[in-house]
């Protein structure tokens, strides 16, 4: 240690004397070889912390090392240092070896122990470039020069990202599995982008194969998920970006490329890693269907009739029978193989077959969404026989092997014809005796009707049950009690007032044509269209000069009229004898409603021809209500209660 005092050897002198002589000395230098050495070991011990895999593979795993310094030599070394940049620079007193006098002493091992925790930027630079951990130690000491020693330790790098790709709304439904069924359809995706490796990855690409425009949800200028806003998908990081498409026509006719939904691929990729991708499907409701409706073509004019109410009737070979097919596809889905099927026009001799008028519009043989189809079937069949006739058609198409077909019927009904004659009660009042076609209107005394003069009055014959002359029928009101009406304020053919204190008997049928005013003006207006039916009724089909001819008749018999107009009367009920009214003015001015029926002979002379099986919209407002059903197909009583029914 002292190198032999300083001098570097060992120094001996010996010395001999004797009683007899004086003493004598002589030296001797034995030189010394001092070895000062150390050696120095850095081991990598273990990795702990992290996710316990005992690799270095994770931000925060700590890499633990052991440093040791032996004195080799042989001489005690003193002021022993030990350093290690990586683990904090000088490591200070050993943790052991040391006996206490901070001497390394020959043969003596001192111990050190340290730790690293690995980096995120160790992983991302590859610890440097070279795929680990370099550690270098060195030992130094006052009599010796300084030793070191280096240990690598590997890192494993595993850059790796997932995308995951969901479905959040279809056309605005976020229920879960929400169908697309229509053209128009927006398709919205959530897609994410997680960095689930040891690597920060740059460059992020998302691509989707149906979207070309990927939208990042960003939170001001950055991704959402980017959370310390340096545009690399850090470790652990999932960043969210949004996609959508619109459903097409042809994704439905191709049943979404034949398996039934919308497939959609996205595409994530990084500098760091290959591309991973995700898929989303979104199934489809496909919902194939048509409709067709047979229309029955009468003379030019299509007529809808489905069932036996909405029939359409016709006069007895009063024209030819044709027939119109509308195909219409009320699905979703484009329909091919369209089949039109007419059983009964098909096994009809002479049959010519379907023609095909248009409706395929852009010519690619489907029944597209929304198209119509338009078929005619010309048999020119005769309105005959009598009768009610229904006849069934049926289309059909296919759609991925699925066939959906559709049937419609058309009722038609063959109806005979009653012809009915009325004239107004203007007419009637204002009779000219030197007009040939109102001739002789006369009763027994040879008088004419409208004579003032006239015995039997317009109360005689409601009330009393007297008759015009040269009619006699059983008549159930004949006994009943006679009561006068009062007609006041009201005036009459020629000027004549009536006053409170008038009586019926005063008024006769040609005075009754013509009572006006305020005072009573439902009773008044009753008692001028009564008498025009009564005058209509009695008259019929005469043949006596006035254009009827023999097939005309007034709608209701002179019984009817006298009853029904008795219990007006009686009612005293202004809506009572309004309703009455309005049915007998109805057919007393027929000859306005030639509109679906026709004029017996041609002019418009009174006589109006009807189908008996029919009934009229006579208002023209496109229904026919249970009053206009009744004035053809009813009784007096049930048209008047009909019409009664609308004025309460």
């Amino acid at each position: 240690n002292n190198n032999g005092g300083g001098d570097g050897d060992i120094d001996n002198t010996a010395t001999a004397d004797s009683d007899q002589t004086g003493s004598s000395q002589d030296s001797v230098a034995v030189p010394i070889v001092r070895t000062p050495s150390l050696t120095i070991d850095k081991q990598f011990v273990s990795v702990t912390g992290g996710n316990g895999n005992a690799v270095a593979d994770a931000a925060g795993d700590v890499i633990n090392y052991l440093v040791v310094v032996d004195n080799n030599g042989n001489v005690d070394l003193t002021g022993v240092t030990a350093n290690d940049p990586l683990l904090g620079g000088n490591l200070g007193a050993p943790d052991g070896g040391d006996d206490g006098d901070g001497v390394l002493e020959v043969n003596e091992t001192w111990t050190y122990n340290g730790s690293y925790v690995l980096a995120q930027a160790d992983l991302n630079n590859n610890g440097g470039g070279d795929g680990d951990i370099d550690n270098t130690a060195t030992a130094d000491s006052n009599e010796t020069g300084p030793e070191q020693d280096s240990v690598a330790v590997p890192i494993v790098r595993n850059p790796a990202l997932n995308v995951t790709k969901v479905v959040t709304s279809v056309d605005d439904d976020t229920t879960p599995g929400a169908l697309a069924d229509e053209a128009g359809d927006l398709l919205t995706y959530r897609i994410r982008v997680e960095n689930t490796g040891n690597v920060t990855l740059t460059n992020i690409v998302v691509t989707d194969s149906l979207d070309p425009s990927v939208t990042p949800v960003l939170a001001g200028a950055f991704n959402i998920g980017d959370i310390n806003g340096n545009s690399a998908l850090d470790v652990g990081e999932t960043w969210t970006y949004t996609a959508d498409y619109t459903v097409t026509q042809a994704n439905l006719d191709d049943n979404g490329g034949g398996d039934g939904d919308i497939d959609n691929k996205a595409t994530a990729d990084s500098n760091e890693t290959a591309p991973d991708c995700a898929f989303a499907a979104v199934p489809l409701d496909t919902n194939p269907a048509l409709n067709i409706e047979k229309l029955i073509v009468f003379n030019g004019v299509a007529y809808d009739a489905d069932t036996p109410a909405t029939a359409v009737t016709f006069g007895e070979s009063s024209g030819s029978v044709n027939f119109k097919f509308v195909l219409t596809n009320t699905g979703n889905v484009a329909l091919s193989n369209i089949n039109l099927d007419d059983p009964t026009l098909e096994g009809e001799s002479g049959w010519t077959g379907f023609t095909f008028v248009g409706g395929d519009t852009d010519a690619d043989a489907k029944l597209d969404v929304s198209e119509t189809w338009t078929f005619t079937a010309d048999t020119n069949r005769q309105a005959t026989p009598l009768g009610a006739h229904v006849n069934e058609a049926s289309a059909s198409g296919t759609f991925a092997g699925t066939t959906v077909s559709d049937t419609d019927l058309a009722h038609y009904v063959v109806s005979g014809e009653s012809c009915y004659y009325g004239r107004s009660h203007g007419y009637w009042k204002n009779w000219d005796g030197t007009d040939a076609r109102r001739n002789s209107w006369a009763n027994g005394d040879g008088n004419a009707l409208n004579d003032p003069n006239r015995t039997t009055s317009f109360e005689e014959f409601f009330d009393t049950g007297t008759f015009l002359p040269f009619e006699s029928f059983d008549d159930p009101m004949a006994l009943r009690v006679g009561a006068d009406w009062s007609w006041q304020n009201i005036t009459s053919k020629g000027g004549r007032t009536f006053t409170s204190t008038s009586t019926a008997e005063d008024v006769t049928f040609s005075q009754a044509l013509g009572l006006t005013g305020s005072g009573q003006p439902a009773q008044n207006a009753l008692a001028r269209e009564a008498t025009a039916a009564v005058l209509n009724a009695w008259n019929t089909g005469s043949g006596a000069g006035y254009e009827i001819t023999a097939e005309d008749g007034y709608r209701w018999s002179l019984l009817e009229i006298r009853q029904e107009v008795y219990d007006a009367l009686v009612s005293q009920n202004d809506k009572l004898m309004l309703a009455t009214k309005d049915v007998l003015e109805f057919w007393n001015t027929v000859e306005k409603f030639d509109g679906g029926a026709k004029d017996a002979d041609g002019a418009k002379n009174g006589s109006v021809c009807f189908l008996d099986a029919a009934t009229y919209d006579f208002n023209g407002n496109g229904t026919v209500s249970a009053y206009e059903a009744a004035l053809t197909q009813g009784t007096l009583e049930q048209a008047i209660q009909a019409r009664y029914g609308e004025l309460i």
